[in-house]
């Protein structure tokens, strides 16, 4: 039993994703389009009566990727669905990721007489997935920041060790100082930190013998914002100028 058309229509019709039929022609100026449905008008900004006639190219514009309409093309050319991503222009101008499947409707002979297109806006999803990627890529960076500064640590302290149970201490504390200045950069809500509360993590472990002495103005903080891709850590502090002397004893 064949369906109802008029209810296709209204599915269609009703549908959340952009739904166009062109003509089978793909050389320009085709193929023209020859239906959209309003999910097509609340995407693009075009009222159907705008389009029909004229070809999906309108929608493209500087930044669509051309390797992906040539991929396009040769999908159509060789009569099978095509499933792909490109970056398209709306009637304002403004830009959107346009995710597309493009199928051909055939006669009983097997000659494509139409294209159905339809399409959905994934402009948030992919950004939300450029974004995990950049996470991850930042991730990736840091952990390997943090190996290279663990490394550095304990090859400062075989050098500087006499024992077994001297470097053992050491380095535990070493490792500790690290965990707490990463506290109190990234844990305080104002994004600020006491320049020497900083200096004291970090240096107390390697205090031995009294060998480090701190002097400088009291309650000087310094600025602490996240870096994004820095090549020295997970983040970086800015002052106006050093708040601290560092001298060595003998």
């Amino acid at each position: 039993m064949r369906p109802d058309l008029g209810v296709l229509l209204a599915a269609v019709e009703a549908s959340g994703e952009a739904i166009i039929i062109t003509s089978a022609d793909i050389d320009e100026p085709g193929p023209r389009i020859e239906y959209a449905n309003p999910a097509f008008t609340r995407m693009t900004g075009y009222e159907a009566r705008e389009v029909v006639g004229r070809s999906p190219r309108l929608l493209q514009g500087p930044l669509t990727d051309r390797s992906v309409l040539d991929a396009l093309r040769a999908g159509l050319e060789a009569g099978e669905p095509v499933h792909g991503e490109a970056v398209n222009y709306r009637k304002d101008g403004s830009t959107y990721v346009v995710e597309w499947l493009i199928t051909p409707v055939r006669e009983a002979d097997g000659r494509i007489t139409h294209w159905v297109s339809t399409q959905r806006d994934v402009t948030d999803r992919r950004a939300y997935e450029d974004r995990q990627a950049m996470m991850m890529r930042e991730l990736h960076h840091r952990v390997k920041n943090t190996l290279a500064t663990v490394q550095a640590v304990l090859n400062a302290t075989v050098r500087s060790s006499l024992s077994i149970p001297e470097f053992t201490c050491a380095l535990s504390g070493r490792i500790a100082s690290l965990a707490r200045t990463h506290a109190l950069i990234t844990e305080d809500l104002a994004q600020a930190a006491s320049f020497e509360g900083l200096l004291r993590a970090e240096l107390d472990p390697y205090d031995e013998r009294g060998r480090l002495s701190l002097e400088g103005r009291p309650r000087r903080r310094a600025a602490v914002r996240a870096c994004r891709a820095g090549r020295h850590g997970p983040a970086r502090t800015h002052h106006q100028r050093p708040a601290a002397r560092l001298p060595s004893r003998p």
